[in-house]
């Protein structure tokens, strides 16, 4: 059964995957500064907060029913897309072409590496265990985490609001306690902590929801939303590095990152209505989301590794944008067995569907 999409909610999930898009850019090319640490406390963290926010238990009122699923659109895409782009890996390609061995990290420990066997070991570890995925694919970090973040949801969400209130400042402590000392476990336990943080806030503020929406006076979310962003910008730290990956963050970052979440949210809500076209942008993306964050951070892996000398900045730009968008047709219409979804036809897919 498909459930109804909400189209701000779409356009607010496509403009976060587009910041995360441009700041993978960003990071790999620095002949020019895209200044993408701007937005970064509240990139990931708006993620798993729209997440919270969409959960519910009315389609599964069972937990087995819950992780079957998840397991299907999350776990299993995870898995299959880590382990075949893990034989696409440049690295990999770099080494029987030029005899270069690849540098890896599990756990964000560095490991030794005599041999390319080593890394591809490595690599297994970090999909199967780390919740990281291979470094050719390491955005998949996301996907991991939503799975386990959303199951351990699950098995709370009866709690009362005020429980889960409880719930997400304990986690949220846990998670600094974690980051404080540099601590790191498998399946990313520490991560886990800090994002289910964000989940639980996104699912406690979907009962305001009724009351933002019937706001008459538009004006007033967008004032919300500039104040927001104003408190953001004026609190948010200055260490570029801050971060949900390695769960290297700080009570700063967590209390700034709710302002950026709460102005991005009140901005989408005013814009939204006025259906502007390039808002059909952010819906596509979000409706391609996974393939989207696999396809473009591994060109960017192939063009890091092979190509970066040889390629002018913009035109990289444009073989990532061009690679991502060939591909989006061709996994939801021939490989969508790899990304949990239905095959649909060409046409439909062009359409956004």
């Amino acid at each position: 059964m498909e459930t109804k999409r909400v189209q701000w909610i779409d356009e607010y999930k496509g403009f976060v995957l587009l910041l995360v898009f441009i700041y993978h850019f960003d990071q790999a090319f620095n002949s020019i500064e895209l200044n993408t640490h701007l937005f970064s406390e509240f990139r990931m963290g708006g993620f798993f907060f729209i997440s919270g926010f969409l959960f519910s238990r009315k389609r599964f009122t069972r937990f087995k029913d819950y992780f079957k699923h998840k397991t299907k659109v999350l776990l299993y895409p995870y898995l299959i897309l880590s382990l075949t782009f893990l034989l696409l890996d440049p690295r990999i390609y770099n080494y029987f072409f030029n005899g270069v061995l690849p540098t890896a990290r599990f756990l964000f420990e560095k490991q030794p590496i005599e041999h390319i066997s080593d890394y591809i070991i490595i690599c297994f570890k970090n999909i199967f265990l780390g919740g990281m995925s291979s470094l050719s694919t390491g955005a998949l970090w996301f996907v991991f985490t939503l799975y386990t973040v959303s199951l351990l949801f699950y098995l709370v969400s009866k709690l009362n609001r005020p429980s889960l209130f409880i719930l997400a400042l304990v986690v949220m402590g846990i998670g600094l306690l974690l980051s404080k000392h540099h601590l790191h476990y498998f399946f990313a336990l520490e991560r886990n902590c800090i994002c289910l943080f964000y989940f639980i806030l996104g699912f406690l503020a979907k009962s305001f929801y009724q009351k933002i929406s019937s706001i008459k006076y538009p004006f007033i979310l967008f004032t919300i939303s500039l104040f927001s962003f104003f408190l953001y910008y004026l609190l948010k730290p200055n260490n570029t590095w801050l971060g949900f990956y390695n769960n290297y963050i700080d009570f700063t970052y967590v209390y700034t990152s709710i302002f950026g979440i709460i102005g991005l949210l009140f901005l989408i809500l005013f814009i939204s209505p006025f259906n502007l076209k390039i808002f059909k942008v952010f819906t596509f993306i979000s409706k391609n989301g996974l393939i989207v964050l696999t396809i473009h951070y591994w060109i960017i892996s192939w063009i890091k590794v092979f190509f970066k000398p040889y390629l002018n900045t913009y035109l990289a730009l444009f073989l990532i944008i061009l690679g991502t968008f060939l591909a989006i047709p061709l996994f939801r219409c021939k490989l969508n067995f790899m990304i949990g979804k239905n095959s649909i036809t060409f046409k439909e897919c062009l359409r956004g569907q």
